[in-house]
C-alpha cells in the first residue's frame, strides 16, 4: 500500500550505500588490532571513534597517537577522553617503529594528545619517536602532527627545536583541523588554537 504524504512533502529517499559503514571484520583487521595491543600503542582510529577503522585496519593503515590515550584538554568536538594522563611510556618510540615495520607502511603518521602536564608539551617524545622511525625504517617517510598545546603555551626547548623537524622527519605540522566558525565557543576550551580560515 502506498504511503499517503501531506501535500508538498517529498517522499523519503533511501540513503546511499557508501554512507553506511560496515562493521570491522576479517583476519587483517584482527591482526592489526592484536599488534596494537601487543605493543601497547594508542591510535586515533580507536580513540576518536573513526568510522573508517574497519577499512583502514584491514589495509594495515593506522595513525598512531603517542603520549597516551588521555588528553589534558576537554574540547566538546573531540571524542578523545579527558583527564590526568599516565606517565610517558619510555618504550613507546621503539614500539611505534616496530609497528610501522610490521604494517609495511611507506608513509607513517604520528600525532598525540595535548599534554599540558609536561614541561615541553611532549616535544621530546615526538623527537624520540621520529628518531626510532628513522633508525628502524629509514626508507619510509613520516608525518608528525603536533598538537597546539606546547607551541602556544610555552616555547619549545632549544634541544627539541634543534632536534625536531629539520633533522628527523619528512613532514612536520601542527594540528589545526578546526576553525572558529566550525567549532563554536561552547565546544572548546580557552586554550584552543584555531587556523585563520
Amino acid at each position: 500500500m502506498n504511503e499517503v504524504l501531506p501535500i508538498g512533502v517529498p517522499p523519503r529517499t533511501r540513503k546511499p550505500d557508501w554512507i553506511r559503514v560496515k562493521a570491522p571484520v576479517g583476519s587483517a583487521f584482527a591482526e592489526t588490532k592484536a599488534m596494537m595491543r601487543r605493543l601497547n600503542l594508542t591510535t586515533v582510529c580507536e580513540e576518536a571513534a573513526c568510522p573508517n577503522i574497519g577499512e583502514c585496519w584491514t589495509k594495515k593503515h593506522a595513525t598512531v597517537m603517542i603520549l597516551g590515550d588521555t588528553c589534558t584538554r576537554a574540547c566538546a568536538f573531540c571524542n578523545v577522553k579527558t583527564g590526568m594522563p599516565r606517565a610517558v611510556d619510555a618504550l613507546e618510540p621503539e614500539h611505534v617503529a616496530v609497528a610501522a615495520a610490521e604494517l609495511g607502511l611507506e608513509h607513517i603518521v604520528v600525532t598525540s594528545v595535548d599534554r599540558d602536564d609536561l614541561s615541553d608539551g611532549g616535544a621530546s617524545q615526538f623527537v624520540k619517536v621520529i628518531e626510532a622511525l628513522r633508525r628502524n625504517t629509514p626508507t619510509r617517510r613520516s608525518k608528525s602532527l603536533r598538537p597546539t598545546s606546547a607551541t602556544r603555551r610555552r616555547p619549545r626547548s632549544k634541544a627539541s627545536s634543534r632536534r625536531g623537524p629539520t633533522s628527523t622527519t619528512t613532514i612536520w605540522k601542527r594540528c589545526r583541523g578546526y576553525t572558529r566558525r566550525s567549532a563554536p565557543a561552547r565546544a572548546t576550551t580557552p586554550r584552543c588554537v584555531f587556523s585563520n580560515a
